[in-house]
């Protein structure tokens, strides 16, 4: 199997979320939406709630980048007939 084929091509969809999800990941613990003059202390439950909102976010974000990516190179591999671009 080609490293070029199309299936390959959906490994950067999956790879592309589970970076987004790092990413979004980081983001959250960087960022995160307490108030400034509020005394109460956030839960647990409540920031582990914020920061897999931010990563499913990220990960969809990436994940469609990915999908993009890889639907152009399929489209252009099959309408070229040529993996690398022939003259």
């Amino acid at each position: 199997m080609k490293l070029e084929s199309c299936w390959c091509e959906l490994a950067i969809l999956f790879s592309g979320y589970g970076l987004g999800a790092a990413i979004g990941l980081f983001s959250a613990s960087v960022n995160p939406t307490v108030p400034i003059g509020d005394t109460k202390q956030p839960s647990a439950r409540e920031v582990l709630r914020e920061m897999k909102g931010t990563m499913v976010s990220y990960g969809k974000n990436f994940a469609m980048v990915g999908a993009v990516f890889s639907a152009v190179e399929c489209t252009i591999e099959s309408v070229s007939s040529c993996a690398n671009f022939c003259h």
